[in-house]
This record gives structure tokens, C-alpha cells and sequence, in this order.
């Protein structure tokens, strides 16, 4: 009798087609006084089961509808949390191809002089950020049947009002970048410094790779900061002061410098207030040092 070893059938990883996850109450965020749902979750096409996902947090700003501002409608299609161009057709433009999960959590309206303000508070208490963070990564995760996937990099965006947020928030969730869209109305110290240590250390690490790409260290390690902000408004004079630490930081890394500036930059734009997240923000998550004048 002839006996036929058979191989065992190779596992073919299933793919993870992009998506999202309205989730209306969230504990964590059951003290933000407005109306729900509490946070969206939105992931992009992945070619198989990721082993780590990058993590996108968006921090929105004011709100013409007061506490009755609706974060799937109103705040999601304005955050810049998409994955190619949203107004051209899926695949036309650059897009941003790591495994990523971003997260849009509704802020705490607190009206102010305006009646339209909204802040983070629950965000802003120590570890509240790795909470939220664990909780999205799970929910994606279980809605998939996988085993929870590492953190890769870590993104904070903030428009307008949601930018008085995002240094204290960038304390506990530990960025690689920061986007902001004409978010700086008032004095931002820790964002200077912020700057500042990321370029020092990103210059000192690119000395050690002895002219070995940068593109890569960049991709995987390196830090960023592209601030965008309208001329002539509320925004231009912390911007402005923010591009000056910017500079001379570059300045002091020497040769370095001009190779670590595409990643770093402070630039004033001709876009609306309210929809420059959503022109830009695709730009920024598909390739961060990427031109957009």
C-alpha cells in the first residue's frame, strides 16, 4: 500500500475591509454634558489581520448646535479623519495604506462666552487617553474575532476650539504627531517644547544612521508637527510663535534640520475655518511630510 503525505492546507489571513462603529454611550466619557452618541470608530481596508494599528484621535471643535450637536453627523464628515480624498472617488488620490484606527470621541459642552464651547475634561485626567485607546483597539478587535493588536504609531489632530485640549491630552496618549487646523488661540508653552525635544531627538537619531534613508526611521519612530492656520485671525499669533521655536530648533540641528523639515512645519493656508480639516487632514495620514501649498 503507497501512503501520500499530504501538506497541511495553508491559512489564508482574511482580509479586513474598512469600516466603522457608532458606540452612543461610553462611560468614560458619561460626564461630557450633550447629546450622543459618545465616540465613532473608523478603520481603513486592511489586507490581513493587522499584528499592530496606528491610532488616529481626534479632538473637534465648537459647535453652532449647541449641546444638541450630533458627532456623526455634524463632526464626522468635518474631522479629516479619512483615509484618501473625500470629495473624488476611493482610490484617485494618495491614500493612507498602514493599519489605522481612528477615534472621534465627543467633547463636554460647556457653552462659555460663545454658547457653542466644548472641551475634553475626561480626556484630560491621567490615564483616561490609554482607557480610550484599549477600549477602541478591543471593540475593533472582537468585532473581527482577533487577538487585540499592538499600538504602532499614535496621531492627535485638533481643530479650532479643540486645540486648548490638546496638549493635555498629548501628555497621557504620547504622540509621534500633531496636526493642527487653526487651533491655537492662545499660549501653547507645552507645544513649544513639544517641538522643540522632538526635533532634538529626531536630529540626534538620524546622525547615528550614517546617510541610511530617513524616510523609514521616519515612517516607524520619527516625530512631526504640521500646524496650518488662517492669516490675519485669532490663530496667526501663537502659530507664528510656534513657527519661530519651529526654526530655530531646525536651525540648531544643522545639516539635520533641513532633512527633518518637511516633517515639521507652520504654515498659514486659504482654506475655510470649518472645512479645513476635511481638505487637509487625508494629506497629513497619507503622508505627513507630503506639500500642501
Amino acid at each position: 500500500m503507497t501512503h501520500t503525505t499530504r501538506k497541511p492546507s495553508k491559512i489564508v489571513a482574511r482580509p479586513i475591509p474598512a469600516g466603522g462603529d457608532i458606540v452612543m454611550e461610553l462611560p468614560l466619557l458619561g460626564g461630557h454634558i450633550g447629546s450622543h452618541p459618545d465616540l465613532i470608530l473608523i478603520w481603513n481596508d486592511m489586507a490581513e489581520p493587522p499584528a499592530a494599528i496606528d491610532i488616529v484621535l481626534h479632538l473637534h471643535g465648537y459647535s453652532d448646535a449647541g449641546p444638541a450637536m450630533n458627532l456623526a453627523t455634524e463632526k464626522l464628515r468635518l474631522s479629516g479623519l479619512d483615509f484618501g480624498d473625500p470629495d473624488r472617488p476611493p482610490g484617485s488620490t494618495a491614500m493612507r495604506n498602514r493599519p489605522t484606527l481612528c477615534i472621534l470621541p465627543r467633547g463636554n459642552f460647556f457653552g462659555g462666552r460663545s454658547e457653542h464651547g466644548y472641551d475634553f475634561p475626561a480626556l484630560q485626567r491621567a490615564g483616561s487617553c490609554a482607557e480610550l485607546v484599549r477600549f477602541a483597539i478591543l471593540r475593533f478587535a472582537q468585532r473581527f474575532g482577533l487577538r487585540a493588536p499592538a499600538i504602532g504609531r499614535r496621531i492627535l489632530t485638533a481643530h479650532s476650539g479643540g486645540g486648548a485640549a490638546m496638549m493635555p491630552v498629548a501628555s497621557d496618549f504620547q504622540p509621534h504627531e500633531l496636526h493642527v487646523y487653526d487651533a491655537l488661540y492662545s499660549e501653547a508653552p507645552l507645544l513649544l517644547q513639544w517641538a522643540e525635544r522632538a526635533i532634538t531627538d529626531d536630529a540626534k537619531a538620524i546622525h547615528t544612521l550614517h546617510h541610511a534613508p530617513v524616510a523609514p526611521y521616519m515612517a516607524q519612530i520619527g516625530r512631526a508637527l504640521r500646524v496650518f492656520y488662517i492669516a490675519d485671525t485669532g490663530t496667526e499669533a501663537v502659530s507664528l510663535s510656534v513657527a519661530g521655536a519651529v526654526r530655530d530648533a531646525l536651525t540648531k540641528a544643522g545639516s539635520i534640520g533641513s532633512i527633518l523639515a518637511p516633517w515639521f512645519r507652520v504654515e498659514a493656508v486659504r482654506i475655510e475655518h470649518n472645512i479645513m480639516p476635511r481638505q487637509l487632514g487625508w494629506r497629513m495620514l497619507a503622508d505627513v511630510a507630503s506639500a500642501v501649498l
